[in-house]
């Protein structure tokens, strides 16, 4: 697991609020995620506060491929792994 798919998947767990949002792009089909990602991009244009470079970071890395289901399936292995546990 690289360590952006690590750090949301951690985020995740930790976060019901953002599993929400990476479970909503998840589910868009791929021209829906290139509107969505249109609007990030024109919503943080001009941000530079810490916080919201980030937040932009993780909407292009999340709306990238496949990386919300992928986050999401690694999301279920980590739930079964500490049902195991």
């Amino acid at each position: 697991m690289t360590d952006a798919f690590g750090e949301i998947v951690r985020a995740c767990l930790e976060d019901e609020r953002l599993l929400r949002v990476v479970q909503e792009i998840g589910k868009l089909s791929r021209e829906d995620k290139s509107k969505f990602l249109s609007k990030v991009k024109e919503y943080f244009f001009e941000k530079t506060d810490q916080a919201d470079v980030e937040a932009y970071k993780f909407y292009l890395f999340i709306l990238e491929d496949d990386n919300a289901e992928k986050v999401l399936s690694l999301i279920d292995e980590e739930k079964v792994k500490s049902l195991g546990s």
